[in-house]
C-alpha cells in the first residue's frame, strides 16, 4: 500500500474512515478517542504515575479512634463496586 498508487491510497483512507465512522456513530465516544484506542495509545497523558488506594482500609483506620471496631464493620459494606468506562481501563 505504501508503494502503491494514489488512487489505491485514497481507496484505503476511504475504508478506514468509512469503519472509524461505522464504529462511533452510536457510541458514546468520538473518532478521536476510537482512534487513539484503535491505535493503542492512552485517551490521556499524565506527569504523574498513580497508585492504587485501598479506600475501605483507609476509611476502617481513619475512624478507629472515633469508634469502636463493631460500629466499623456494621457501617463498611464488605463489598464496595465502582464502575467506570472501558475507555479507562488500559
Amino acid at each position: 500500500m505504501l508503494g502503491g498508487s494514489l488512487e489505491r491510497k485514497e481507496k484505503a483512507r476511504k475504508i478506514v474512515t468509512q469503519a472509524s465512522n461505522c464504529l462511533t456513530a452510536r457510541m458514546e465516544i468520538g473518532g478521536p478517542m476510537a482512534a487513539l484506542y484503535l491505535l493503542g495509545n492512552p485517551d490521556h497523558y499524565t506527569s504523574h504515575k498513580f497508585v492504587v488506594v485501598y479506600w475501605k482500609n483507609f476509611v476502617r483506620e481513619a475512624l478507629k479512634p472515633f469508634r469502636s471496631e463493631e460500629d466499623l464493620e456494621k457501617e463498611i459494606p464488605e463489598k464496595l463496586h465502582f464502575s467506570h468506562p472501558l475507555t479507562t481501563d488500559y
